[in-house]
């Protein structure tokens, strides 16, 4: 089964990269918001917390993006569930997520500094034909 998250990491990433192998871990914590009816008020319900996990290339792409605890992120992936017997037998269930894609939630990511030019956009003030214009330059990545 697919899932779309949006959710914040609880701690930071764990990964595991040797030459043959790469793997990233990770938990986020989902919540849904609602305004209470009486008080008018925006509140959260209490979370759900989803272990997710990449394997091979996607946890190299994944390693490379700098996540930290509380980074906001957005998870596209397949709902897996492991089960397990302990020692004792002892049946054990978990429920995670195979990531297939990832991406940093930028919709409520907080503000950067604008330019002036990006000011100008929001305020009305920019009178340029920005689809006639060239695109500027893409920075070289170090």
């Amino acid at each position: 089964m697919d899932i779309s998250l949006v959710g914040n990491l609880t701690d930071d990433p764990v990964i595991a990269i040797t030459a043959q192998n790469a793997r990233v871990s990770f938990t986020i914590a989902v919540s849904e918001s609602y305004k209470d009816a009486k008080t008018g008020e925006w509140k959260n319900q209490e979370p759900t917390y989803w272990p997710c996990f990449a394997w091979r290339t996607r946890a190299r792409n994944i390693a490379n993006q700098k996540l930290v605890k509380g980074s906001r992120v957005v998870v596209k992936g397949t709902v897996r569930a492991n089960t397990w017997q302990d020692e004792t037998g002892g049946q054990h269930r978990r429920t995670v997520v195979d990531i297939q894609a990832l991406g940093l939630d930028i919709c409520t990511a907080p503000s950067a500094k604008v330019s002036e030019r990006q000011e100008a956009l929001q305020l009305g003030k920019d009178q340029t034909d920005a689809w006639n214009s060239p695109a500027p330059a893409i920075p070289a990545q170090n």
